[in-house]
């Protein structure tokens, strides 16, 4: 496995399932959990915020609820954390490949306009 460039440093993470806390920790060593990211106030400035939310919502496999699905609806709280912290130089979005399609993106067209 490639390494991380040295000069780049995780400040935190936010997941509440202990599956992927193993992995993390197993790939990048030690790390600060900021836990349920419906339950963080703010975060500390860092230049790129990466995020991703469940996308069972928008998945063909999943129920095709959307955005206002129970898990896909977290990507608002991405929004709510923009709004209360200090603005990163970068964000960057997991690809979800259903997100484009005619059902979803009018959804996804505000999420970026929203951004904007």
């Amino acid at each position: 496995m490639r390494k991380i460039d040295p000069n780049i440093r995780s400040i935190g993470i936010s997941e509440i399932d202990e599956r992927p806390l193993k992995a993390y920790k197993a790939l990048n060593g030690e790390y600060h959990n900021f836990g349920d990211i419906t339950k963080i106030n703010t975060l500390p400035y860092a230049d790129i915020w990466t995020y991703s939310f469940p996308c069972t919502d928008l998945s063909i496999a999943g129920k095709q609820e959307g955005f206002q699905g129970k898990n896909s609806s977290l990507i608002y709280e991405v929004y709510r954390l923009l709004l209360s912290s200090p603005k990163p130089k970068i964000l960057l979005m997991e690809n979800v490949a259903n997100i484009c399609n005619n059902t979803f993106m009018p959804k996804f067209q505000e999420w970026i306009n929203s951004l904007a």
